[in-house]
């Protein structure tokens, strides 16, 4: 009787509601978002801590890991479906299988690697052969020779088309429409007549706070599912390493010496008093307006992006000059609105600044 917990009145029960409501409304929401999952053990003691640790890998898609159920789910009909032991059955049927598809690959790979090793043989053989039947002569130079500039044609269209790759041709006049890029010409130093490609999104080796490195997508497109996808990233200051700021893609440019990132730059404001963001670590932003007064827009290598960046409006401000039902300006509305609008960089990135 010692192990079985006193039975919980009505009145506790309900205590316990309202705190869990005040946790979840106060703390919970403002800096997770919404959520749909009780887990909250695992959002707060463990998900968090991995995020500060690695950062946001891939952008928040699970699709990797969810696809690694598929291989599994097969080995359910083998069990008997006992609850306490079909996990167990479950594993063995699994790791079984794949050992056996692991020998079975090991042992393709070593019967590919004997054929192409006598094929080599083979075609050693072969012009060896050709080599002494036709000799040293001028016809034999020259078919060596075209072969050679057939191949080379080859291998130079497979790069080009490489380089090509998810890219449009974009008028630049028409790429200044996109917001805070009307002088995208002259920071590109070209004419607005003139045409760039652009990249809808790149990859790059994001660095981190423990100096590992993992690929990240970068995306700066107006319509994705017909909406804009801007990424907010951290950059180097003219690729000093020691200066790091925050932005916001506008477009990725592919240009002769390499993709170059176009990118609205945000400063860094004082935080409110007692704000209970700024105590767990998050740096409250705005745009930075350059001489002009437009919004401050800087070209640089996508090498001096540093790493994706989680940047998230003020609402409590919002709502304190406009009302709790205002919503944040979008990119077409009134440069002031813009201006005056706040951001916090998320706690889940804190290390860069």
């Amino acid at each position: 009787m010692g192990s079985v917990p006193k039975p919980m009145t009505l009145k506790e029960g309900l205590k316990i509601d309202k705190q869990a409501k005040r946790f979840v409304t106060r703390y919970v929401l403002p800096i997770l978002g919404p959520i749909h999952t009780t887990k909250i053990h695992k959002l707060i003691r463990h998900v968090i801590d991995a995020i500060r640790w690695h950062g946001n890998i891939q952008n928040c898609n699970t699709a990797n890991n969810e696809a690694l159920h598929r291989a599994d789910k097969p080995y359910y009909g083998r069990t008997n479906k006992d609850p306490d032991a079909f996990t167990e059955q479950l594993v063995v049927h699994a790791q079984g299988a794949r050992s056996i598809l692991l020998r079975h690959a090991k042992e393709n790979a070593d019967l590919l690697t004997t054929y192409q090793a006598q094929e080599a043989k083979r075609k050693a053989k072969r012009r060896a052969t050709l080599r002494t039947a036709l000799g040293r002569t001028g016809w034999a130079r020259r078919v060596a020779m075209r072969s050679e500039l057939q191949r080379a044609k080859k291998r130079a269209a497979t790069r080009k088309a490489r380089r090509g790759y998810n890219l449009e041709k974009v008028l630049v006049g028409k790429l200044a429409e996109r917001p805070d890029l009307a002088g995208v010409a002259g920071l590109l130093e070209v004419s607005e007549e003139s045409f760039v490609r652009v990249a809808k999104c790149v990859n790059i080796q994001a660095l981190f706070e423990c100096g590992s490195r993992r690929t990240q997508l970068l995306r700066a497109t107006m319509s994705l599912n017909k909406e804009p996808w801007l990424d907010g990233v951290l950059f180097y200051h003219d690729g000093d390493v020691r200066h790091v700021g925050v932005g916001e893609l506008r477009a990725i440019v592919r240009r002769p010496t390499g993709d170059v990132a176009i990118v609205a730059v945000m400063r860094r404001v004082e935080p409110e008093p007692g704000c209970v963001f700024h105590k767990r670590g998050c740096t409250r932003l705005q745009w930075k307006l350059n001489d002009e007064g437009a919004i401050d827009v800087r070209k640089m290598p996508i090498a001096h992006i540093r790493h994706l960046a989680h940047i998230v409006p003020d609402f409590a401000e919002l709502s304190s000059r406009r009302g709790p039902a205002a919503l944040p300006p979008g990119f077409d509305a009134p440069l002031a609105s813009r201006v005056s609008m706040h951001f916090f960089l998320n706690v889940f990135f804190p290390w860069s600044v």
